[in-house]
């Protein structure tokens, strides 16, 4: 199994960044995933080790001082899979996001619903910047420009569950992203921001 993922992740990388992906892959093909997960799509272990997306954007929400691009690793899916989802988010000019950790203001968090379907991950947020405030001159963490934020979900193994997603043809998770911004002149009030993923079950194929 480990031979025909590395294999297909190589004709992937060869088609999306040429010789220089694949030697990068090369290299690092002893290397673990973070949590050693072998449910991880190859589409997943792509997003991961190199923020390759091979399928389009679901969907774009616009916030008021950003917006949210809605990907995911999978669109098909299959009983005990491991894929992955992400927010791409860009910030309107001179605007910056809190991180976790900056004190008396709300930091960025990524919340997902609930769903019978699907084992929801912690979200793995980038490294922030420090920002120092004009006003307090406290140096707390930010996110500007552009970000991904990227979460795994383990689709479920339960078949009355997956059978009724398989009749009903898609399903979706659904949740919200909690953030506070500020740009040169003020601070804005916390924002929720909805966001959504679809999917399609499809049953695994008996050999």
């Amino acid at each position: 199994m480990k031979k025909r993922t590395s294999l297909l992740l190589c004709c992937v990388l060869l088609a999306a960044g040429g010789a220089a992906r694949l030697a990068a892959f090369q290299a690092n093909s002893q290397s673990k995933f973070t949590d050693g997960d072998a449910s991880l799509t190859p589409a997943a272990l792509l997003l991961h080790r190199f923020g390759i997306v091979t399928q389009p954007r679901q969907s774009e929400v616009d916030g008021k001082q950003l917006k949210a691009a809605i990907l995911s690793t999978n669109w098909i899916v299959h009983s005990g899979e491991r894929i992955a989802l992400a927010l791409d988010l860009e910030f309107k000019p001179a605007m910056h996001v809190y991180a976790s950790g900056a004190k008396n203001y709300t930091a960025i968090e990524w919340k997902m619903n609930y769903s019978p379907l699907v084992k929801i991950h912690a979200p793995l947020y980038p490294k922030p910047q420090p920002f120092v405030s004009p006003d307090s001159n406290e140096t707390v963490p930010v996110y500007t420009g552009r970000v991904r934020l990227i979460r795994d979900l383990t689709i479920t193994s339960n078949e009355s569950a997956l059978e009724a997603a398989y009749m009903r043809s898609q399903f979706y998770v659904e949740g919200k992203l909690i953030y506070q911004a500020c740009d040169d002149k003020m601070c804005y009030f916390p924002q929720e921001l909805p966001v959504k993923w679809w999917f399609r079950y499809e049953p695994t194929r008996q050999k």
